[in-house]
């Protein structure tokens, strides 16, 4: 057999089979209708029936499985001559007998007894999970499970399965010298082939449930972590960050804890805090998995399944993972009183806050102080022996008077080793580029364990690089990608600049009045951007020989913002709408009303259907982009205009006039929170 433990590096040879405990599965993969189990032959013949509507799956829905029937040349019983087809049909997957095809072809010298017509990979595995030749020895001829003498009648296509609650068809099961010992080739298989033949499966949540229902075994099986890991990546939207991938383990023991509905109440026995579930730490090598071993002196630890945790690993049950994440979609969208974020304010500006951009837990804002505020925020489940144990956000830097005017745009990346650009763009008609460091450890999902304070514990360096000064009026927005720093100004004008030499490259002049906003395409190898105009109009343009792509907009007074995202861009304007477009055809999709004053900013987020809005009516808002539905209005948050939003996958974050900004977390007693991306 198999270690109990899988990997993501190398998930394919690292199946875990479990065989006993699956207490804290059962929440998500009830089996057999919530009846005990039995091993009797009903049971048996039930679950290859399953077996076969299962692997028929695998194919066209609908695939026939075809077996040809040879003519009776012996007396036939009453009850086997009610259940047997005609010579030449054949059984569909409906159940029903069909005559065959005349046309269709047949191999020279095929015996009428033989199976005839399986050519997909479905129907072999149907084959095999029926598991016999369809020849009844007696007879000579097909025969279907039941319709034989001695059962007289039973498994006909009017009778139930009264110990499995579902109906059970001719098709069954066919008859077996060892009828009586429930014997199946499907399930005599090792463990190993199994799992094997059930990554064919579509990777789905139905699938698992269907799966999970076949049989105790199977159920069992459906706890596989490598199951589960397709399931998750399959999903949009669900992805993990990148250091979850490199140092997730997969285990068997599901964290302590139980689910209520959406909301997950941890085990207060347990010892752990809040509901990371991020198992092993880098800082001490303490499993929260287990209150032993925690000295930190041990090169590695057990989880209660008996599972090794080595250092720098992160445990992690993926059924448990799969439901989290799922959870946690449904607590944004919620507007029970139960499920509302937790609000932390920025106070460290001294006026309007009017940009930020967050990259993985590193925020830094802009604002009419002409000054740049770095913040680092914390760990949706931090503990209590870290800088973070009150969920603050962290101001770790400050860099007064950044510009001479006030900071209106700004943008920055940062690659696995902390370093990257930052460009910020101010109405002192300059852009500037700035150097960052922020060190190997910035875009760790792990808590520092270090009570250093925070200037001292994140030693962060931030260097100005070079100033554009080609703008004749306010640098209005800013954007870059791997290659390129964009800006837009209110001359009108887009400028593109290398990011080697900084050189300019390409001046845009499509719009005929001021370019308010920017946004690069989704696919960064597209090397597109869009800019939103006062003039009413968007334009994408492609970066290498500076050509328009394409245009649209249907505002009147003017487009304010712009967001792009998968295959949609959406827009906010002065008429206080936001309007949805189609990238490829840029044709309007739909429109939301509801705001009463301009919508300064919005955000995207395709995969979880949600469009975010901030106005000047001190509102931000969420929009189900399908339907064009209000989800919920956030307007006790602000006390004036709102200028910027940003989106993650479990946090909103704006900024406003009220000198603020303001983060809304969801989902922090949520397993495994931390470790979404």
């Amino acid at each position: 057999m198999l270690p109990s433990r899988g990997t993501l590096v190398n998930t394919s040879s690292s199946v875990s089979t479990p065989s006993s405990s699956t207490s804290s599965f059962s929440l998500y993969l009830p089996s057999k209708h919530n009846q005990p189990s039995t091993s009797s032959p009903r049971t048996t013949a039930a679950n290859r029936r399953r077996l076969g509507t299962l692997f028929a799956s695998f194919g066209i829905p609908g695939s026939p499985l075809r077996r040809t029937v040879a003519s009776s040349s012996g007396p036939i019983s009453r009850s086997h001559v009610e259940c047997s087809p005609s010579p030449g049909s054949t059984l569909r997957m409906n159940g029903k007998w069909e005559k065959e095809n005349p046309a269709s072809p047949t191999k020279s010298g095929q015996r009428d007894e033989e199976i005839g017509g399986v050519r997909t990979f479905a129907e072999r595995m149907a084959e095999l999970a029926l598991g016999s030749s369809p020849t009844d020895e007696r007879t000579g001829s097909a025969s279907v499970s039941g319709c034989g003498n001695k059962d007289k009648g039973k498994g006909r296509a009017d009778d139930w399965d009264r110990d499995e609650g579902r109906y059970v068809d001719d098709q069954s099961a066919t008859p077996l010298k060892k009828e009586m010992d429930g014997s199946c080739k499907l399930l005599d298989l090792p463990d190993e082939i199994l799992l094997l033949i059930l990554l064919h499966l579509p990777p789905t949540i139905a699938q698992m449930h269907k799966l999970s229902r076949i049989s105790t075994h199977f159920h069992d099986l459906a706890q596989a972590p490598i199951l589960w890991a397709r399931v998750f990546d399959a999903t949009p939207g669900y992805r993990l960050s990148a250091e979850a991938k490199e140092w997730a383990v997969a285990v068997l023991q599901a964290p302590r804890g139980r689910w209520d509905g959406i909301c997950w109440i941890a085990d207060s026995t347990s010892g752990e805090s809040g509901g990371s579930g991020l198992g092993h730490m880098r800082e001490g090598h303490a499993s929260s998995w287990s209150n032993d071993n925690m000295d930190g002196d041990h090169d590695h630890d057990e989880d209660e399944a008996g599972e090794t945790i080595r250092p720098n690993e992160i445990p992690i049950h993926y059924p448990t993972l799969y439901r989290s994440r799922r959870a946690l979609a449904k607590q944004i969208r919620s507007t029970s009183p139960s499920h509302s974020p937790r609000k932390s304010t920025l106070t460290g500006h001294t006026d309007a806050v009017y940009c930020l951009h967050l990259v993985g837990r590193w925020l830094i804002t802009g604002s009419r102080d002409r000054g740049l505020r770095i913040w680092k925020l914390p760990l949706c489940a931090a503990s209590s022996e870290s800088t973070e144990v009150d969920g603050r956000t962290v101001l770790v830097k400050s860099i007064d008077d950044a510009h001479d005017g006030s900071v209106l745009g700004l943008k920055y990346d940062l690659d696995d080793r902390g370093r990257g650009r930052l460009i910020s763009g101010s109405s002192d008609c300059t852009a500037k580029i700035w150097d960052l460091n922020f060190g190997t450890d910035s875009t760790s999902i792990v808590p520092t364990s270090s009570a250093a304070e925070p200037e001292s514990t994140y030693r962060i360096t931030v260097d100005h690089l070079a100033t554009f000064r080609d703008h004749t009026a306010s640098v209005l927005d800013v954007d870059m990608t791997s290659k390129h720093f964009i800006t837009c100004s209110k001359d009108a004008t887009v400028r593109v600049y290398d990011r080697g030499s900084l050189a300019c490259l390409h001046i845009l002049t499509g719009h005929t009045m001021p370019v308010n906003c920017l946004a690069v395409a989704p696919d960064r190898a597209q090397m597109q951007v869009i800019s939103a105009s006062g003039d009413g109009k968007w334009i994408i343009w492609d970066l290498v020989d500076g050509t328009e792509v394409r245009r649209g907009g249907t505002s009147r007074r003017g487009l304010a913002c712009i967001a792009w995202e998968g295959d949609y861009i959406v827009t906010g304007d002065n008429d206080h709408a936001i309007w949805l477009y189609n990238t490829a055809t840029g044709q309007p999709i739909r429109k939301f009303d509801g705001h009463t004053g301009l919508v300064r900013t919005v955000a995207l987020q395709p995969d979880a259907g949600l469009i975010i809005s901030g106005s000047y009516d001190k509102c931000v808002r969420v929009w189900d982009m399908h339907t064009g539905k209000l989800i919920k209005s956030l307007d006790e948050f602000h006390q004036s205009l709102v200028f910027d939003v940003q989106i993650s996958v479990n946090r909103l974050i704006s900024a406003s006039h009220d000198d603020s900004g303001q983060i809304l977390t969801w989902g922090n007693e949520l397993p495994y929170i931390d470790l979404f991306a």
